[in-house]
């Protein structure tokens, strides 16, 4: 799983799964739905925080694991904090009746979200920032090619994937990878490559330096996608903590 601290919890998609015409909405009323977005998350964290110091649990909102449950909780307090803006602004009995509507939910979703439990791991392995390409000489075959990268540290624990960088090669060209600079308590990277976006493949049998450069072969390899993260070593529930392995 991704961590608390990777990024936005939710992205546009689970808003518009629960909200179709989001991003009209937002264009016409001019609000910023990452700002939103944003407020969200930091206020989350307050509460995540805040049941943690309560439940005597010392681990970080950095340790906190990305649950189904937290995206939803996300998502929903996103969109209140969109609606209630929107209302504020308009005055509208229609935004009101959303605003209302998306406090329940949120307040249903947060109750969920304690009552499984926080997941929380020992030692975080950051998400991969996007890594760098660049068009060498070579012989792989002509396309677009998506490269996505993880971060390994020197336990071998593997973080969540990077975003796809992408390229289009002509014949007689291929692409060397390298990875940005990463935190102190990374040792490695692995690479994951496909034709799609949303079908990348292992590339690298065993995890690389850093600072390391990884060159596109001639035929990309068939190796397993890549996984979504760190599980969670153990859970904080509301009256206990439950450990795993």
């Amino acid at each position: 799983m991704s961590l608390f601290s990777d990024g936005l919890v939710s992205n546009i998609g689970d808003l518009k799964a629960y909200e179709s015409s989001v991003l009209d909405t937002a264009a016409n009323e001019r609000i910023d739905l990452t700002r939103k977005s944003e407020i969200a998350q930091k206020e989350l964290g307050v509460e995540l925080a805040g049941f943690l110091t309560r439940h005597l649990c010392t681990a970080s909102l950095n340790q906190v694991v990305v649950t189904d449950a937290l995206r939803q909780w996300h998502a929903l307090h996103t969109l209140t904090l969109f609606y209630r803006d929107a209302y504020s602004s308009q005055l509208n009995d229609r935004y009101h009746r959303r605003l209302q509507e998306y406090e329940r939910l949120a307040k249903a979703a947060s109750d969920r979200v304690f009552e499984s439990g926080i997941g929380i791991v020992f030692r975080p392995v950051k998400r991969a920032v996007i890594p760098t390409l660049r068009v060498v000489s070579g012989a792989a075959a002509e396309g677009a090619y998506y490269i996505r990268v993880t971060w390994v540290d020197g336990s071998g624990t593997e973080g969540a994937p990077s975003e796809a960088a992408s390229m289009a090669l002509l014949p007689g060209q291929t692409l060397e990878v390298t990875t940005r600079e990463a935190p102190a308590d990374v040792a490695a990277w692995i690479v994951y490559a496909g034709l799609d976006p949303d079908r990348t493949q292992r590339q690298t049998e065993t995890p690389l330096p850093l600072h390391s450069t990884w060159t596109l072969p001639d035929t990309l390899g068939p190796g397993p996608g890549p996984g979504d993260g760190q599980q969670a070593n153990y859970t904080v529930l509301r009256s206990r903590v439950l450990r795993r392995g």
